[in-house]
Parts: C-alpha cells; sequence; structure tokens
C-alpha cells in the first residue's frame, strides 16, 4: 500500500485517480464509437444489396413474363401450322390414285414434319437462349457491393 502524504488532502488523490482512469475509459469510448459507426455502415451496404436484389428479382420476373408471352405466341404458330399442314395431307390422300403414290405423299409429309419440328426447336432454343441472357442482366452485383 502506498502512504498518503499528509499534506495532499483526500479530494486530489480523487482527483488524480479520476485523470489516471480517464485516459483508458476515452479510449474505450472512442473505439465503441468506431466500431458502431463500421456497424452502421455494414447495415447500409446490406440494405442496398438487399435492394438491389429485390430490384433485379422484379426485372428477372418481367423478362420471364414477356418471355412466357413471346413462347406462347410461338407454339401456337406452329400447332396452327401443324394442324394446316396435316389438313393439306388428307386432303393430298384424297387425290392418290396408287399405293405408290400414296407413299410418296406420306413421306413427302413426314420430311416436311420433321424439318417444321427441328427448325421449331431450334426456335425455341434460342428464344430461351436469349430470354435466360436477359433474366439474368438484372443480377449482377451492385458497384456497392464490392466495396
Amino acid at each position: 500500500m502506498s502512504e498518503q502524504d499528509p499534506k495532499q488532502s483526500p479530494g486530489a488523490n480523487a482527483a488524480s485517480l479520476n485523470d489516471a482512469g480517464r485516459a483508458p475509459s476515452e479510449a474505450a469510448s472512442a473505439r465503441t464509437a468506431e466500431f458502431l459507426e463500421r456497424g452502421a455502415e455494414m447495415a447500409k451496404a446490406v440494405a442496398e444489396l438487399g435492394a438491389h436484389n429485390m430490384e433485379a428479382f422484379v426485372a428477372s420476373a418481367k423478362v420471364a413474363g414477356r418471355a412466357a408471352e413471346s413462347l406462347t405466341r410461338e407454339v401456337t404458330e406452329y400447332q396452327r401450322k401443324n394442324f394446316e399442314d396435316a389438313f393439306a395431307m388428307a386432303r393430298s390422300f384424297a387425290e392418290v390414285r396408287s399405293p405408290a403414290d400414296l407413299l410418296r405423299v406420306q413421306s413427302q409429309f413426314a420430311k416436311a414434319a420433321f424439318e417444321n419440328a427441328m427448325a421449331f426447336s431450334n426456335n425455341v432454343r434460342g428464344t430461351l437462349t436469349r430470354i435466360a441472357g436477359e433474366a439474368a442482366g438484372p443480377a449482377k452485383p451492385s458497384p456497392s457491393a464490392g466495396s
């Protein structure tokens, strides 16, 4: 234990202790304030990222809606054309006079139907590839996400 100088008053000792304890307390307060500031910055960044993700989701959903409409039109047009082709084939069967003619007409129809199916398949694949690119476009990282 340290001896007190009888000439010093007890209040002076308390002031001296108060000064000695103030420096660590101020340092802790400064670190706490810095921590809170960084936390606020991180919360703001997370909120911005969330907003960007929601905007990207909405934009992608709009693209998907337009894509569904586009694909529906393409499928409807393909089905209409197939119906017309089948009807034309049935009419041509009525004009057939021999089994050889029947095989020729049926073979031509099968070949045309296969070519149409392949063209439609390629068209749909191209449409889906384009749509996937458009739908993924809004999901790119926001500029503030990298910081």
